[in-house]
């Protein structure tokens, strides 16, 4: 009877001096919508379609509004037009908003790094999406950053490069972009920013986000083709510091379209989601040339989402082109 007690007693003080371990979660979704070319004259469809999707974070990938080179008032109209939209205010409050721009809220069609009035309207880009005093954009010339999301067991980096305030000029031949051998995209303090990025990245999956097109080769408008020595260089710290994971993400140019290409050491493939335009697309369908596009080019107004899911060790991402009432228009898995 004593011993019987006495057993009890032990196990008890043992069961409550031994700490319990807490299950990690072995499943983690995350959902991140983005988009680009968003022109507050027209009306924005999309939002209660992106809403629907639950996301996350929402990324602007540039032309978030349309500005006028000469007069800077209309940068400050257009985005107080669109911190009025009703749709976009809701947005707000289900997503985290991060992003970058490109040519229409930097400046100059087409602008590069020449632009006289480019650190006014990086203020007001910072200002629009609430960048705070002592973020190190505040401190230092272009928008360049990176931001890591944490999901449970899921860890997922988002590497956002300023294709505009530093880029070298573009070339033309009559109305034709064409190669700027020796001109750069980015500048050697956000290629050496990039690459301390992609060094000590653990992440599960990596984004890299930019405003122009990556991988796209057929067009004559804005690339990362028209300086092939940049993306040499872009593509050889890739294999450098390669991601466990990685796609990118662009936008720019009123239509999307999924491209994608092999590069050596990946045991998967490069891919570059493009979505475009939010509001105005192109006015009628054209045939345009990309060897690499996966799919069909979506003319429609569109906005990107990626669903990504980390089951264990294992992450898969899924990203789509989708429109207004529930479209889906393209889609790839890996």
């Amino acid at each position: 009877m004593h011993k019987t007690i006495f057993y009890c007693f032990i196990l008890f003080v043992f069961s409550c001096s031994t700490p319990h371990k807490i299950a990690t979660p072995k499943n983690s979704e995350l959902n991140i919508a983005f988009g680009s070319c968003n022109d507050v004259k027209n009306p924005n469809l999309l939002w209660d379609d992106i809403i629907e999707k639950n996301p996350s974070n929402w990324i602007w990938l540039g032309d978030n509004i349309y500005g006028n080179e000469k007069d800077l008032t209309v940068f400050t109209s257009n985005y107080a037009k669109l911190l009025a939209d009703t749709g976009y205010q809701k947005l707000q409050h289900f997503a985290n908003i991060e992003g970058i721009w490109d040519d229409g809220d930097y400046g100059p069609n087409n602008g590069g790094r020449d632009y006289v009035y480019k650190d006014s309207t990086k203020n007001m880009l910072m200002q629009f999406l609430g960048v705070g005093e002592d973020d190190e954009r505040r401190k230092r010339g272009g928008i360049y950053y990176s931001k890591t999301i944490q999901q449970n067991n899921l860890a997922v980096k988002i590497i956002f490069l300023d294709t505009r305030y530093f880029r070298d000029s573009l070339i033309y031949l009559k109305d034709s972009i064409i190669p700027n051998i020796a001109g750069d995209m980015l500048g050697n303090n956000q290629w050496n920013w990039f690459a301390n990025e992609l060094k000590n990245n653990e992440s599960d999956l990596t984004i890299i986000a930019n405003g122009v097109q990556v991988l796209a080769t057929g067009h004559r408008f804005e690339k990362w083709s028209n300086f092939p020595t940049a993306k040499k260089r872009l593509f050889q710290l890739l294999q450098t510091y390669p991601p466990k994971k990685m796609f990118f993400i662009s936008g720019d140019r009123h239509v999307g379209e999924i491209s994608l290409t092999n590069l050596e050491g990946f045991n998967y493939p490069i891919i570059d989601v493009t979505s475009s335009s939010l509001t105005n697309p192109w006015s009628k369908p054209r045939v345009e040339y990309n060897s690499m596009r996966k799919g069909q080019l979506v003319y429609p107004i569109n906005f990107g989402l990626i669903k990504i899911n980390k089951k264990n060790r294992e992450t898969k991402v899924t990203v789509s082109l989708e429109g207004d009432e529930g479209k889906v228009y393209e889609m790839i898995v890996f």
